[in-house]
């Protein structure tokens, strides 16, 4: 979780790197989900963003999956954004 804006209560998170012998195993699931909980109830935040490549169509399938939404692009990018449920 990086440039965190505690203005709009948002923050990038990205630069995941899995290692192929557990790709597909449920640990990117598992800490995304785990970096959404630390945006809400520690730092407060409403909206987390990420930018993947255009080409990488299992990541895409991952955060859609965890609910991320696509919201526009960026040259090769695909802009992604999910709105976290302040508890």
């Amino acid at each position: 979780i990086y440039d965190v804006d505690s203005v709009l209560h948002q923050a990038e998170v990205g630069r995941f790197i899995v290692a192929p012998a557990v790709a597909g195993k449920g640990f990117m699931t598992d800490a995304l989900h785990g970096l959404a909980q630390i945006a809400e109830r520690q730092l407060k935040l409403s909206r987390l963003f990420l930018e993947v490549f255009s080409t990488n169509t299992r990541a895409i399938r991952l955060y859609e999956r965890v609910g991320y939404r696509g919201c526009g692009t960026a040259g090769d990018l695909v802009l992604m954004a999910v709105k976290l449920h302040i508890v």
